[in-house]
């Protein structure tokens, strides 16, 4: 269909590293379908992160997927990475950065493991439920690069869970300490500020 013959060059974009180009594929498809079954919402708000238009990607996010609210793990992990930037800049601190990571989690909790590498990474899935391996899967396929290219981002990772737990797909103790005490609406009011692409 019409629709598939753009969708399908735009993810050949994305994979080659044509971000300018993914971006204008991935905004037209949102243009032309705003119902959107094609998941191109989560595809430009990958590919901003990728370009660095951190304010454009949380604009996507905040209209066609509920924002800093929305559940699915594509934009909680992809929320993950640009206030990690934001606090290696001074603009987010340690322990905001850290309630974010344990509303993350709450989002999806297998996707530190495949990213650290404890569980070999499974095909892309066809299809994908919400907290699941097989959308962990879909998250870290299609973001890896972006993860590996942001300087210190899973060594930060890694040392999260090492506070939280030995165990890859355990939060542990300090996480489910943060958990008890955070409403259900703490994250987002300890939200790293929006604003200009830093």
């Amino acid at each position: 269909s019409f629709l598939r013959a753009h969708h399908g060059p735009g993810g050949v974009h994305q994979e080659l590293r044509r971000t300018s180009e993914a971006i204008e594929t991935f905004r037209y498809l949102l243009k032309v379908n705003p119902s959107d079954n094609q998941g191109a919402r989560s595809l430009l708000f990958e590919s901003l992160i990728e370009a660095g238009e951190y304010q454009s990607a949380e604009e996507v996010a905040e209209k066609h997927s509920g924002g800093r609210e929305s559940t699915d793990a594509c934009f909680r992990y992809g929320f993950l990475i640009i206030d990690y930037l934001k606090h290696k800049l001074g603009s987010c601190s340690s322990d905001q950065l850290f309630e974010i990571l344990v509303g993350t989690l709450e989002c999806n909790h297998y996707v530190p493991s495949l990213l650290l590498g404890d569980i070999p990474l499974p095909p892309p899935p066809k299809y994908v439920s919400s907290g699941s391996m097989d959308e962990a899967t879909a998250v870290v396929t299609a973001t890896k690069g972006t993860w590996g290219r942001t300087p210190g981002i899973l060594e930060w990772f890694g040392e999260q869970r090492a506070k939280g737990g030995e165990n890859p797909n355990d939060d542990g103790v300090r996480l489910s300490i943060c958990q008890e005490r955070s409403s259900p609406g703490a994250c987002q009011d300890l939200c790293c500020t929006t604003g200009s692409d830093f």
